[in-house]
């Protein structure tokens, strides 16, 4: 496979692309392959807000570029400058459930409460009913953690 080949497979399956470790591009115009060295067939642009940049590659610049050791693709844009082309994959990432709202259900089967929740939700099951027939001694067994006992006033 010819590097030009090799080139426009990796900017097809790419999401993204960096010139020269600049901004992540996620569009850029490409134009027909004609065989002719000086034929511009791909065209990056970007803005910083103040001033727009764009890189242009050439046939005959990318088919003499070369992928180093990082696995960027260096090539001579179409004004004879070096140029660094970094590709990557996108992948949409979604929340597990639970994140941003914790989650916590107590089932009741038969009298008995069992909670279930998400990981890392602080869970305490206090049973008022056992607690007031307690003795006094009883309720101070049963003991309620600090962070709980406004939750459990009546």
């Amino acid at each position: 496979m010819s590097n030009i080949d090799k080139f426009f497979a990796l900017l097809e399956a790419a999401g993204a692309v960096t010139v020269d470790d600049g901004a992540l591009l996620t569009d850029w115009e490409v134009e027909a392959r004609t065989g002719d060295p000086d034929n511009q067939v791909v065209r990056f642009s970007w803005t910083d807000g103040e001033c727009d940049y764009s890189d242009i590659l050439t046939e005959g610049g990318i088919a003499a570029g070369v992928f180093d050791d990082e696995g960027q693709f260096v090539a001579e844009n179409h004004e004879g400058e070096k140029t660094a082309i970094q590709f990557y994959l996108l992948e949409r990432l979604s929340a597990p459930h639970g994140i941003g709202r914790p989650r916590c259900l107590v089932v009741v089967s038969g009298g008995v409460a069992d909670p279930v929740s998400d990981s890392g939700v602080d869970v305490e099951v206090f049973d008022w009913d056992n607690y007031r027939a307690e003795s006094r001694a009883g309720r101070l067994e049963m003991g309620l953690p600090p962070h709980f006992k406004d939750l459990a006033a009546p």
